[in-house]
């Protein structure tokens, strides 16, 4: 019987009555009232795990030479922060032991400040992304090549810096391919000329390597097809572009160079020769190497909306020095990097396409 006063006892499901019974259980059964084990008890905190020991020497050096860099100011981070200077041989030696996930941040004179994190034992050489040099790098070159979407640049209306960086693998071997209508002896060459431009600038960190039909099986590996669409990723005026793919940690693993229908570069090689198409290739295998578009001379220059890959192409051969150091840079990294050199907030990505860099190509550009 309810209580005086009261309205009817509330009825308990079925589900609550189990739950008041496991309390009791667990408290024994015994009178007064039950108590919830505390949060800390059900789920003891996991203790922190040592990366380096005290007395570990750590070493900083350029990305660009290697040589050591000295007079470099070190915070580490933790629960007793502490301040180094580097030494004649780029290197210090910590007081005490650092935990994985402490930070760490580095600022030199002729050098980008960089941000990392204490990640495991075995890294314990770390490089300093170089301001600017003598071939050209700027701040802003970095920027552009490495961190602003192509698509965006040049100029970057805004936008300067503003993406995560991104590469393939180290060590990958990139299979490149025709699509059935471009299996001609002039797209065979243009893209046999394109990949050793590539594979120069890359200088053994990736491979690309031409195959008559991508490789098949489960695991096929990074795969990078040329096709020929009448929409070159959604633009009805634009020649080149590359539609790439990224994996569940955000490398680049291929994706599409997407060209217009066939016959338009064999109709422009009549008139300029075939290094529109071989420059147009070597263009979006940049893409897939890693680099962005800049207004540096160079493969990858675009400014103010026209390619300028052909002319340096002409006059040089190849990747400029400064795009071939941005390969080795974008190396020393992360994928998902930040600019200026901040990689604390790296993680994985879903994967997926990434969107396509298209590049506009004018009568003018290939004269």
């Amino acid at each position: 019987m309810a209580p005086a006063g009261r309205g009817p006892a509330p009825r308990l499901s079925q589900s609550t009555v189990l739950f008041s019974g496991l309390l009791l259980v667990g408290c024994g059964g015994s009178g007064g009232s039950p108590s919830l084990p505390s949060a800390q008890n059900r789920h003891p905190a996991p203790p922190p795990i040592v990366a380096v020991a005290s007395g570990t020497i750590l070493t900083f050096v350029s990305a660009e030479t290697e040589r050591p860099v000295a007079g470099a100011r070190v915070t580490v981070g933790g629960a007793a922060p502490r301040t180094y200077s580097t030494d004649a041989s780029g290197r210090i030696t910590l007081g005490e032991a650092r935990f994985v996930g402490d930070s760490l941040e580095v600022a030199a004179e002729g050098f980008l400040d960089r941000r990392t994190l204490f990640r495991s034992a075995t890294e314990l050489s770390f490089t300093l992304w170089p301001r600017a040099n003598h071939d050209g790098l700027t701040e802003q070159v970095t920027a552009e090549l490495a961190y602003t979407p192509g698509a965006y640049c040049c100029p970057a209306e805004g936008r300067l810096g503003s993406m995560p960086l991104r590469r393939p693998r180290s060590g990958v071997i990139l299979q490149v391919s025709l699509a059935s209508s471009l299996r001609t002896d002039f797209w065979r060459k243009a893209s046999e000329w394109a990949i050793d431009m590539v594979n120069a600038a890359n200088a053994g960190r990736v491979l690309f390597e031409y195959v008559e039909s991508p490789a098949s099986g489960a695991s096929p590996g990074p795969r990078l097809e040329v096709v020929a669409d009448a929409q070159v990723c959604g633009s009805p005026t634009a020649v080149a572009c590359f539609d790439g793919v990224q994996d569940s940690q955000g490398y680049l693993v291929g994706g599409r160079i997407v060209l217009p229908l066939p016959g338009y570069f064999e109709e422009v090689a009549r008139f300029w020769g075939p290094e529109p198409a071989l420059v147009t290739l070597a263009h979006e295998m940049g893409h897939a190497s890693g680099l962005q578009h800049s207004t540096a001379d160079g493969i990858m220059c675009v400014r103010d909306g026209s390619s300028l890959a052909r002319s340096f192409y002409l006059r040089e051969g190849g990747f400029s020095r400064t795009e071939r150091l941005m390969v080795g840079l974008l190396h020393a990294r992360r994928a998902g990097n930040a600019f200026p050199d901040d990689d604390t907030r790296a993680r994985s990505s879903d994967g997926g396409g990434s969107r396509g860099v298209t590049c506009t190509l004018t009568a003018r550009d290939l004269s």
